[in-house]
């Protein structure tokens, strides 16, 4: 039988006919709990005789963070959607619920939980990982969420970085008050790597060629810094073996929207003369931008995505 909130029903023996009770339906949608739960009396004491605003908040934490929609809650808590969408903009701005998409709401109890668990998972990779920019989006999302996509995933962090707790460079997230603190000796190798990369230009040593050059005794102490420096985005890796200097890379990029600008879609060969380089490393920029979907790759050719235009 399909019943909604607010719905009246009676119960009653088949045979004989004998009614035996009969009361209004408050959660078509039950999960299931312990017998006398003082918690489930108390919500369905809300259901009852709650407000409209008491009654879409309350759905709204039983969603948690799976960002409902508006007709979604105003079902779940018995209105109609136009009620809903007003009490929804009311509660907005007490600062009851956010949105982090568009029409997709979140508790504010729901997201100080949220928080809870992120600034744990944040605070232990500091801990582990000091010289890292921060820990992976996609390993936090991992770790946070099970049942929303990765671009839910990504709204829901980007409120906590619109408040000031969180920061992102890189594709990594780290909590706002982090920073990479170097010693002398790690200082002296930030700028060391930094400048080698710079000076190969397009056409840099490999990764291990440039470790090699390091005395044995602080070879693994510079693999550090240099995978700090690529979590940070001074460095840009193309290939596993290989990676430009930031400044190398934005000029690449440079080259590729004033080619695109002038062609519409740029070819591998046209890239690699406009570079002055070789073959293989046009090629292993181009991929990088492909991967950084920065272009989109049609047949032999190459376009610039929308938003790179500018």
């Amino acid at each position: 039988m399909a019943v909604k909130q607010g719905d009246r029903f009676v119960i009653r023996f088949h045979s004989p006919v004998e009614t035996i009770g009969g009361g209004t339906v408050l959660d078509p949608r039950p999960l299931r709990h312990k017998r006398h739960d003082l918690a489930v009396l108390d919500s369905l004491i809300l259901r009852e005789q709650g407000s409209g605003s008491q009654r879409l908040l309350q759905a709204a934490e039983e969603f948690g963070v799976s960002l409902p929609d508006s007709s979604q809650l105003a079902e779940r808590s018995g209105l109609d959607t136009g009620t809903a969408v007003s009490l929804l903009a009311d509660l907005l701005n007490q600062g009851k619920l956010a949105e982090p998409l568009p029409d997709r709401y979140a508790a504010a109890s729901a997201l100080d939980t949220l928080w809870d668990r992120c600034r744990e998972l944040l605070s232990a990779y500091h801990q582990k990982h000091p010289l890292h920019a921060g820990m992976p989006a996609a390993e936090l999302r991992q770790k946070l969420f099970r049942q929303i996509t990765p671009a839910e995933g990504d709204a829901l962090l980007e409120v906590f970085r619109a408040e000031g707790r969180m920061k992102r460079a890189e594709n990594r997230w780290a909590l706002a008050e982090f920073s990479i603190r170097l010693t002398k000796r790690q200082t002296a190798l930030w700028d060391a790597l930094l400048e080698r990369f710079l000076r190969g230009g397009p056409e840099p040593d490999t990764i291990e060629a440039v470790l090699d050059s390091i005395p044995p005794e602080r070879r693994e102490e510079a693999r550090q810094v240099l995978e700090s420096l690529l979590t940070g985005g001074e460095l840009v890796r193309l290939s596993p073996e290989l990676c430009w200097h930031r400044e190398v890379f934005q000029k690449g990029l440079d080259i590729l929207r004033t080619l695109c600008a002038d062609h519409g879609a740029v070819t591998l060969a046209e890239v690699r003369d406009a570079f002055d380089t070789t073959r293989k490393y046009a090629l292993l920029f181009l991929e990088a931008c492909d991967r950084r979907q920065i272009t989109v790759r049609e047949g032999d050719c190459r376009r610039l995505k929308l938003k790179f235009h500018d």
